[in-house]
């Protein structure tokens, strides 16, 4: 089944919730190719909460850097505009989850996994010298699907959002009929949806298929990332796992100790990162 004929039986798309005139202003000013760097620091300025966890993010040992950001000039500088656009997005995300669906164990569990993939497609790219800001994005929007489909059938949605990195897709009856939803094809139409530039979309659609040597990079390194945060396995499966897949090995210059250094360094950011982005209630209905 064509997931994208069938959009229209998905809700989930009128009911993602209305973003606040700030921040709807800085998505659109972070969208615009054209856009000077001083109407993204006034569009960033009027949101605080944002405005703060950048702040802190740009001073994690995630960056490394030898000396503290105290403006958002230079925060933007150092994170990028596309990865203020994914954060900007995870704050979102956070802010509103728990109200979209029952499992906030399950939300929980989806946004961390959602910003380990982010860390792991971020550090891969920076060990090949691609763009890591991309590959933040790409990274954290990689699965949002699942959660697309877990807001429209909530009766499953507990064990959509407990599913690992390797399920790809939910059989379900809509109407009286079977219906089969890719979560990567719902994927896209949701980033379509939110004007994700085109290459983060592909490479949250194809992540999952088959790779080839002409496969874009970025597609490769959500693949990658997608293997390495998938916590059913112990670092050593995982590494295996990737050996046995020579374009990801061959193109993304993996071995194993670059691997296991890789490792070390997404656990202690996700760590950080998470304490500073995430801001889940402990019951639903509660902030």
């Amino acid at each position: 089944m064509n997931t994208a004929s069938h959009l229209h039986t998905f809700s989930q798309l009128e009911r993602l919730p209305v973003l606040p005139e700030a921040a709807t202003k800085l998505l659109q000013t972070l969208e615009d190719e054209n856009v000077n760097q001083q109407d993204i620091i006034l569009d960033l300025s009027r949101d605080f909460s944002l405005t703060c966890k950048l702040l802190r993010i740009a001073n994690s040992s995630f960056y490394g850097l030898t000396y503290h950001v105290a403006s958002i000039h230079d925060a933007l500088m150092i994170l990028g505009s596309r990865t203020v656009h994914s954060l900007a997005i995870a704050s979102l995300l956070t802010a509103h989850l728990y109200k979209w669906v029952d499992s906030i164990d399950g939300i929980k569990q989806f946004f961390n996994t959602a910003l380990e993939n982010a860390i792991y497609s971020q550090l891969l790219a920076r060990h090949i010298s691609f763009q890591s800001d991309v590959a933040f994005t790409a990274g954290l929007l990689h699965d949002i699907g699942k959660l697309a489909i877990a807001i429209e059938f909530p009766a499953y949605s507990k064990s959509i959002l407990a599913q690992n990195q390797s399920s790809r897709s939910i059989t379900t009856e809509i109407n009286g009929k079977t219906r089969h939803f890719l979560y990567s094809d719902v994927s896209r139409n949701i980033l379509n949806y939110w004007h994700i530039p085109s290459e983060i979309q592909d490479a949250v659609q194809h992540h999952c298929e088959t790779l080839r040597k002409d496969t874009d990079i970025l597609t490769l390194l959500v693949a990658a990332a997608a293997l390495l945060s998938n916590r059913a396995d112990g670092i050593n499966q995982r590494i295996e796992m990737l050996q046995t897949q020579t374009v990801l090995w061959d193109r993304l210059e993996l071995s194993k100790d670059i691997l296991e250094e890789l490792e070390k360094k997404a656990q202690e950011s996700l760590i950080e990162i998470l304490d500073i982005v995430k801001s889940f209630p402990e019951t639903k209905g509660t902030i």
